[in-house]
């Protein structure tokens, strides 16, 4: 009865769910138009002409236009011989190329693979100064390793983790999705993000999914079946 009126341009509701959901604070959380949105706004903020951005050849495609939309030139290493995303090779290119961004997609886009916590937090470590990785975990709720990424503090200024509600809590048509990072970096996404750009309706869409655990696990055990009999 309410979608008459603009969506909360804070999220407000939505973002203390999600903080309280993973133990950090609102300051920690931006939402937006779905992880593609947020991409967008990221390239926007972080990628000005002729700077560099790692990412692997035939993962998710998406950034790679907003980068070369900015002017930015996109680095590619190939998969891995495992059909994984190759951290070393990545953060190798990295280095080489004063990379502003490393962009890892875990799990990972089309090949289904994942890299757990421990590879994460070792590839933070190695990060050449000035560089942020930027971990795309769309898929998170639907992999093997559910605790993946989980020990990269939050505050850490070398990282951002995008999530979406679109793949694990079926909202893909409300276009609504959020980063986890630090209040500084979160913070700037005020000055380019469209602050109506979600609506209402899909709101309260993700914050009721997200208050529904019991289906979101229900639904990881049926994934997890399914890839067993595959």
């Amino acid at each position: 009865s309410s979608a008459w009126m603009y969506g909360d341009p804070k999220s407000y509701e939505l973002r203390a769910a999600l903080a309280d959901q993973h133990g950090v604070d609102p300051l920690n959380i931006v939402v937006g138009e779905g992880v593609d949105g947020l991409l967008a706004y990221t390239a926007h903020l972080l990628i000005a002409p002729g700077d560099a951005l790692v990412t692997t050849r035939g993962t998710y495609p998406t950034l790679n236009y907003f980068v070369a939309g900015r002017g930015g030139h996109l680095h590619t290493v190939p998969y891995g011989d495992d059909d994984r995303q190759d951290l070393d090779a990545l953060l190798a290119m990295a280095w080489e190329v004063d990379a502003k961004v490393l962009y890892l997609v875990n799990p990972d886009n089309p090949s289904g693979t994942w890299h757990p916590a421990e590879r994460i937090e070792q590839l933070v470590e190695g990060l050449p100064p000035g560089c942020l990785l930027l971990v795309d975990e769309a898929y998170h709720e639907l992999g093997v390793d559910f605790d993946a990424n989980a020990h990269v503090a939050v505050d850490d200024l070398r990282v951002l983790r995008l999530r979406t509600f679109s793949k694990g809590y079926g909202l893909a048509g409300c276009r609504i999705g959020y980063a986890l990072g630090a209040p500084e970096i979160i913070s700037a996404f005020d000055k380019v993000r469209n602050h109506f750009g979600i609506g209402r309706v899909s709101q309260a869409g993700a914050l009721a999914a997200l208050q529904d655990q019991p289906h979101l696990h229900s639904l990881r055990g049926r994934v997890a079946h399914a890839r067993a009999t595959l």
